[in-house]
């Protein structure tokens, strides 16, 4: 696992999306809806303080976690 807590990033990207809020969240959280925008992989996560994000591969087993 990767140790954020130290993490202090120098630059900083803003991203803006014309679309309705609801699908920006589909987009990111449902995992029919990221394999299009991970190169094909499925982001399965817990949108929570502490939830887990997990990358799965297109044949299923995970490519990452982190939590």
């Amino acid at each position: 696992m990767i140790d954020t807590s130290n993490f202090k990033p120098k630059t900083t990207y803003a991203i803006y999306i014309d679309a309705p809020a609801n699908k920006v969240w589909q987009g990111l959280t449902e995992p029919e809806f990221t394999k299009r925008y991970f190169a094909g992989f499925a982001a399965a996560i817990e949108p929570k303080v502490g939830g887990v994000f997990r990358l799965l591969a297109p044949d299923g087993p995970p490519a990452s976690s982190m939590s």
